[in-house]
């Protein structure tokens, strides 16, 4: 014997519990449960450090994260690690400052994008920074992690790879949010 699912009567007696989907009921009685992106994901900026909460999460692209950007091509100035090309298999180069202008931090999710747009790249994904293509290097003889470097242009360390010292922030991807609220 088979069963038939009940009708609906209005939208919230379709909600199926999910955050990232739109629940809807239909003229027909029937339930849609329509997957939508909610918000993008930031990922902590290496594999080698720790950031405050999961390596990477969910945000609202009105917060304010750090700003890294990727290339397919090689850049003047940007860094190509090679964990990158090993756990990828694919070409990636990362920068943070350099020919972007300046580090960018506390920036929403439109004004990172809009940051790497004009440097002539693009946000990296998420995989892409978890497989440390953006990873600085820090070149100080003692580094304390809860020491943060907001603005490098007074700082006397000396810093190489892609700069800004993001190996401790979660920075915006390029990836949607739509893993329903589940995070590696």
């Amino acid at each position: 014997s088979s069963t038939t699912a009940p009708k609906c009567t209005d939208d919230a007696s379709c909600d199926d519990g999910l955050p990232c989907t739109a629940d809807s009921c239909g003229i027909d009685g029937k339930c849609t449960n329509e997957a939508i992106g909610c918000g993008k994901l930031v990922a902590c900026g290496s594999t080698a450090n720790e950031c405050v909460g999961p390596a990477v999460k969910g945000a609202d692209p009105g917060e304010l994260h750090e700003v890294r950007c990727c290339s397919d091509e090689q850049k003047n100035g940007w860094v190509k690690n090679s964990l990158c090309t090993s756990t990828l298999g694919r070409d990636v180069w990362g920068q943070s400052n350099g020919s972007l202008g300046s580090c960018h931090g506390a920036k929403t999710y439109a004004e990172a994008d809009a940051i790497c747009i004009a440097g002539g790249s693009r946000l990296c994904m998420a995989e892409e920074v978890r497989a440390d293509c953006t990873r600085g290097k820090l070149h100080v003889a003692l580094c304390i992690r809860s020491f943060r470097f907001r603005t490098l242009s007074s700082s006397p360390f000396s810093f190489s790879g892609s700069g800004c010292g993001y190996d401790w922030e979660h920075v915006w991807t390029s990836d949607d949010n739509s893993e329903n609220g589940l995070f590696k």
